[in-house]
């Protein structure tokens, strides 16, 4: 989606993250805001989240990223999505010794 904001473009790209239920909701938004932290001052607007879904086998959250360049995209969402995955399995591991 495309946005226009202060004089220039922005583009709306959203893409949802997955996890089993193993870590609380709490942690994993501390995840999420600890990871999206990083990018905030090299993005044109803040990245945000939301939960998107909840089920007996886990939980997504939606993704947000602004950027004027849609060809960025394709770099920030993998280092996202690792870096957020990483910090999980940090945690996942706590929670199993």
């Amino acid at each position: 989606m495309k946005e226009s904001k202060k004089g220039f473009n922005l583009y709306c790209y959203t893409f949802e993250v997955g996890f089993d239920h193993s870590i609380p909701a709490e942690k994993i938004a501390e995840i999420f805001n600890e990871v999206l932290q990083r990018y905030m001052h090299t993005l044109p607007n803040t990245p945000s989240y939301v939960l998107a879904r909840s089920d007996g086998v886990g939980r997504g959250y939606m993704v947000y990223l602004y950027e004027e360049h849609p060809e960025d995209i394709f770099t920030l969402r993998p280092q996202i999505a690792e870096e957020v995955f990483k910090r999980w399995d940090i945690e996942r591991t706590k929670t199993q010794t």
